[in-house]
């Protein structure tokens, strides 16, 4: 059935999450690994949310406090949502928290609008905005469930550096940033002090540091090799940090399938600096039949590295035709959807991966009506709007069914 909050609910949600956005800090704390920046929930705005939510707030290091108990059963394969909001409201992102907390065992927390380059070199807060809203997720971010976190040194097109992260995501790098390369002392720091203020104010089970970073080596292959060296310097350093914490790198798996030697060569250069072989995976970019995905798909790439565990970091598929001016793209229906979720789960079962994240919870109409619609980059948006498990209303499509079950039986 539809998930319906109320009126009265939201209101006091609303009401604590804009206390803790009002709230947030972002200090130092030499407790913690280096010197780099983190950022806290007030206490009292920490508590404001935990009586909205009526749980009850962790005592641990960083600010973080339980959503609802999982109420799923322990399936071996950890299986969950990003918090990618359907809307750029409140109402929208605490929703999206609920949902998670209740139909899954595992959050992604999926920074790609890029890092705040110059705040993080020098260990100054960030700016307002970008520090309020990491304070508002740590605060909401659950403890009982799996957790991981990616972030990215690689722009949202997948070719250079990426984007300033100020208020906004992904605003123009200055000409300073702009003329820097991967492995520049300067760039390697400023990014090693972020990585670990995400890592200390997030306390993540699994932590990416780069994402899909294969396309890097397609896009824009005279920079791989100092991207190569960078993540040399990235993974050392955390790992030496931090060495109980797995340290990923993704991989795109259709860019992969798409150019399987010159692909091979990129991976098998950054094998050594990841402790996983976690893949990102949208098969209706190459595929227009859910029913041709099947358990040996992914056979290939796991044999790149046999002896790493394999991770799903993000998937879907379309429940919704996709058109191309005029033309079909992708003919995604919920028939469709409901089998490919249905082969997801057998693959994470068969190639027994760690955790598999549906990239988002519910259809987006409401942000591409709002806002997407009209981004410079609207033509690869639109190839995600439709891939939530529940549609643009809230209401549950039949795939959810076969998720729930997996949940439930394991």
């Amino acid at each position: 059935m539809t998930l319906r909050l109320s009126q009265k609910y939201f209101y006091w949600l609303a009401l604590a999450i804009f206390f803790v956005l009002g709230l947030t800090t972002c200090n130092g704390d030499s407790s913690e690994v280096g010197t780099a920046v983190t950022f806290r929930a007030d206490a009292t705005a920490t508590s404001s949310v935990a009586t909205a939510l009526s749980v009850t707030p962790t005592t641990a290091a960083t600010t973080v406090v339980k959503l609802h108990p999982s109420q799923l059963s322990a399936l071996s394969t950890d299986i969950g949502f990003s918090d990618f909001s359907y809307a750029a409201n409140v109402d929208a992102l605490l929703e999206t928290y609920v949902l998670i907390s209740r139909e899954s065992n595992l959050i992604s927390l999926h920074l790609d609008g890029g890092v705040p380059w110059s705040e993080a070199l020098a260990n100054e807060r960030y700016a307002e905005r970008f520090a309020n809203e990491l304070g508002a997720k740590a605060a909401l971010f659950p403890q009982d469930m799996t957790r991981f976190v990616s972030i990215t040194p690689i722009n949202f097109d997948r070719n250079g550096l990426a984007a300033y992260r100020g208020n906004t995501a992904n605003e123009p790098l200055t000409d300073v940033w702009k003329s820097r390369s991967f492995d520049h002392p300067e760039v390697v720091e400023a990014y090693l002090n972020y990585a670990r203020s995400i890592i200390n104010g997030f306390n993540p089970d699994f932590f990416a540091y780069a994402i899909e970073a294969n396309y890097l080596s397609t896009f824009n292959p005279s920079s791989w090799g100092s991207f190569v060296g960078m993540a040399a310097q990235v993974y050392g350093t955390l790992k030496e940090e931090y060495p109980e914490l797995p340290l990923i790198i993704t991989f795109n798996h259709e860019e992969f399938l798409r150019s399987p030697e010159s692909q091979t060569r990129a991976i098998n250069d950054l094998l050594p600096y990841t402790d996983l072989l976690v893949v990102s995976t949208y098969p209706f970019f190459i595929l227009n039949d859910a029913d041709r995905v099947t358990t040996e798909y992914f056979d290939k790439i796991i044999e790149l590295a046999p002896d790493k565990a394999f991770a799903i970091s993000e998937t879907g598929w379309p429940a919704q035709q996709i058109p191309d001016e005029g033309d079909l793209l992708v003919a995604g229906s919920e028939m469709q959807q409901t089998t490919y979720v249905r082969t997801m789960l057998d693959v994470v079962d068969e190639k027994e991966a760690l955790f598999m994240v549906w990239f988002f919870t519910r259809d987006f109409d409401e942000l591409w009506d709002t806002t997407l619609s009209t981004h410079t980059a609207a033509g690869k948006l639109r190839m995600f709007r439709d891939l939530g498990l529940f549609d643009g209303n809230g209401n549950p499509r039949p795939a959810l069914e076969i998720w729930r079950s997996a949940l439930s039986e394991h």
